[in-house]
């Protein structure tokens, strides 16, 4: 489902329900944390996911939680999401990235990086074209990965 596309002018032009905007603009408000101290390991070139909780403190509308508390992955209908490193991007459009209900799943040995970076959480929701960051530097979860 598109929301959105850009017209022959170069204006993007609205075309999702009051429900897909409704629940975009939810999440774009609310203020996620994260469960745990929000600090990852990378194992480069290994297969291990780490595991992925958010809570929402500030829910502003539509926004569907778990019995736990957490953002419920399925029930938000979340198209995509994209962790981000520096210019290193995993993806659930490469498989790198899932999630269902409570939890999110991300295999960080494919990202690239040395030290500790700040990671990006980024999450296209009802048609959402922009992406919302719901994690990263300045949030409220703000998530640090060590790369080694």
């Amino acid at each position: 489902m598109s929301l959105g596309a850009w017209n022959t002018l170069g204006n993007f032009v609205f075309v999702g329900t009051l429900a897909d905007l409704q629940l975009i603009q939810s999440i774009a408000r609310a203020e996620f944390t994260l469960d745990g101290d929000g600090r990852f390991i990378r194992l480069t070139g290994r297969s291990n996911q780490s595991k992925f909780g958010f809570k929402v403190v500030d829910q502003t509308g539509n926004i569907t939680l778990t019995q736990a508390g957490h953002f419920d992955w399925d029930s938000n209908s979340v198209d995509k999401v994209e962790m981000i490193v520096g210019d290193s991007v995993i993806s659930s459009d490469d498989g790198a990235v899932s999630f269902s209900d409570d939890f999110m799943f991300a295999e960080l040995g494919l990202l690239e990086g040395f030290g500790q970076q700040p990671l990006r959480v980024i999450v296209y929701a009802a048609g959402d074209l922009k992406g919302t960051a719901i994690a990263g530097p300045n949030l409220s979860a703000a998530p640090i990965i060590s790369m080694g």
